[in-house]
């Protein structure tokens, strides 16, 4: 630190001594640097007068930022000197808290110590409860109102005579959520085993009606009778996704292959559903002989 002291002594002589020359002073100054340096004989090197002026006075512009700032900003030194005092201050703060932190220990086991004796010094339990209020006791209790239940209305009973009374308090900020109960993870497996063959059923059902419909691997839309919605839209689903393709040609849930056949002369069929009728050209779903 006194290292550090001592250059920004220098460094504001140097300051004070910069701020005093005149704009004549210095222009003959740089014209005097101007005039040795161009004195100086050079080999294979050609300079004029104008390349000295230049570097020569941008050396000055910056020893003049460096020491003394530029408008509306600091020194670059003063900048340094402030950095270098700021991380003086933090080592010598951690030292010394490093320092506190080795001898809290010896120091607590004394303060443990002369309390404990303290306690072994007192002839009562009263006593030794007035003890514990003032060396365990908060400066400010804090006090709750509400409609608080007591066992009796004996304005003489002590604190340790009634029961404990519980409060939970809850932090007053937005971020507070509850923590939620961990539970452990529940075997289902027969419900999933249930579930898992009451579906199968279910499809079963519906591709054994489906296929009630297909007559010599052929499903023609104009020849089905009335059918539920579900069935119209699984036959509709077949349609589309084989007239989205160039070779108009898909596949089933199943695995089974098809494909569109159009009708001839643009024949149109009506398609009876339970919910309602519409008109639809007269396509046949052809499917590949297994």
């Amino acid at each position: 630190r006194s290292f550090v002291k001592s250059l920004q002594l220098n460094a504001t002589n140097i300051e004070q001594l910069l701020s005093k020359l005149s704009k004549e002073q210095i222009q003959m100054i740089l014209e005097r640097l101007t005039e040795y340096e161009f004195s100086i004989p050079r080999i294979d090197v050609e300079v004029t007068k104008e390349q000295l002026w230049d570097k020569i006075h941008g050396r000055w512009r910056s020893i003049e930022n460096w020491f003394l700032g530029t408008a509306g900003a600091g020194s670059e030194a003063g900048k340094v000197f402030d950095t270098t005092n700021e991380i003086i201050r933090r080592i010598t703060r951690y030292a010394t808290r490093i320092s506190e932190q080795n001898h809290s220990g010896a120091n607590r086991r004394e303060e443990y110590a002369k309390i404990a004796r303290l306690f072994w010094d007192c002839k009562t339990i009263e006593e030794a409860h007035r003890l514990s209020a003032v060396v365990f006791g908060i400066e400010k209790p804090l006090h709750l109102k509400g409609d608080i239940k007591r066992d009796t209305e004996s304005i003489n009973s002590g604190v340790y005579e009634e029961p404990p009374a519980m409060f939970t308090v809850v932090p007053r900020v937005r971020t507070y959520r509850e923590k939620s109960e961990r539970k452990g993870i529940i075997d289902r497996t027969k419900e999933k085993e249930q579930m898992r063959r009451e579906n199968l059923k279910k499809l079963k059902r519906q591709q054994e009606l489906l296929d009630s419909y297909v007559k010599g691997n052929r499903l023609e839309f104009a020849t089905l009778p009335e059918i539920e919605p579900y069935v119209r839209d699984t036959f509709l689903m077949w349609l589309s996704k084989a007239l989205e393709r160039k070779e108009q040609k898909a596949k089933t849930e199943d695995g089974r292959t098809y494909y569109i056949e159009k009708p001839q002369h643009d024949q149109r069929c009506l398609l009876k559903c339970s919910d309602g009728t519409f008109e639809m050209p007269a396509y046949t779903i052809v499917f590949h002989e297994e």
